[in-house]
């Protein structure tokens, strides 16, 4: 993550929580009134490893969220290559519509 700007700074040490996909790897001292960051997405490790599970800040995250989406996505995706969709569209006869 690259270098905090002042105006960034600032606002960390004002923040009481956050919603972040990164945080800084000092994020325990120069947020001292952060107790929650909320995580976009499913990992933690670049969290563990700037070490904010020892700060005591709470931290939450979206694992599973998109889990079902995902499995229907690559199922579909799955029955338009098997089924041969694309080829039977293109096969369609013409003056047909949708």
């Amino acid at each position: 993550m690259p270098p905090l700007t002042p105006t960034q700074s600032r606002a960390f040490a004002e923040a009481d929580v956050a919603l972040a996909l990164d945080v800084p790897m000092d994020l325990g001292q120069i947020a001292p009134r952060l107790r929650w960051v909320q995580g976009i997405g499913s990992g933690y490790n670049r969290v563990r490893s700037a070490g904010l599970l020892e700060t005591g800040i709470a931290y939450t995250n979206t694992a599973g969220m998109s889990a079902d989406g995902i499995a229907e996505f690559v199922l579909a995706r799955f029955f338009e290559h098997w089924k041969r969709l694309p080829e039977i569209n293109g096969a369609r006869r013409p003056g047909w519509s949708r």
